[in-house]
């Protein structure tokens, strides 16, 4: 209900999942849909830990890094279709963009999607910050802006920093893709026995 009534975004009860934090949920992520030798695109200036995690795992980083015009940031689309190989499978989107506070617009979030869709590259949308667009800004949830979006995304979210609730473990990614978010849940699963084991 959050969703549809402060995003536009109706979303499916079964497309929730809850997981123990999205940096968490990131490095799952890679850890599940990636091979050693795959690479992650990022945008910096951004959260460290996008660039920390993929690199934890023996991913290699590859940057896409934001233009600015003087007064604000700004998605290097052209430098992106430039630095995309066959290796390049995730792709981790900071939406809202944290740092550089970029409320990304429905345009270049369609962009993005439509060329990580034709290059079958994952996306990862960080939308931890949706809440706290300033007044004249509109958060868009990135699969909410098209079918490839929708198909081709893993978000992640949490009430942390909107309620100020961080010691609260209660992250959950949002997954409209049937096949992807059945791989997700059975990583998660092994996942879980792996650490239970570990711990007992």
């Amino acid at each position: 209900n959050w969703l549809g009534n402060y995003h536009d975004w109706d979303i499916k009860q079964d497309w929730l999942t809850f997981i123990p934090g999205v940096v968490k949920g990131i490095a799952f992520t890679i850890d599940c849909f990636m091979q050693k030798d795959e690479k992650v695109v990022i945008q910096p200036p951004v959260y460290p830990p996008f660039r920390n995690v993929p690199k934890l795992h023996d991913r290699v980083v590859v940057n896409n890094p934001l233009r600015f015009d003087g007064k604000q940031y700004q998605m290097d689309f052209e430098h992106l279709t430039n630095v995309l190989d066959d290796k390049c499978k995730v792709f981790i989107l900071c939406n809202p963009h944290n740092p550089v506070g970029k409320v990304w617009s429905r345009e270049d979030l369609i962009k993005l999607a439509e060329i990580c869709y034709d290059r079958k590259i994952l996306v990862i949308s960080d939308e931890i910050h949706c809440d706290l667009a300033y007044e004249g800004h509109k958060h868009i949830p990135f699969a909410s802006v098209s079918e490839k979006a929708a198909m081709n995304s893993i978000t992640f979210m949490a009430p942390s920093k909107t309620f100020n609730i961080a010691g609260i473990i209660s992250s959950y990614s949002v997954i409209a893709n049937p096949l992807i978010k059945k791989q997700f849940e059975g990583y998660l699963e092994r996942a879980e026995l792996t650490a239970g084991h570990i711990f007992a």
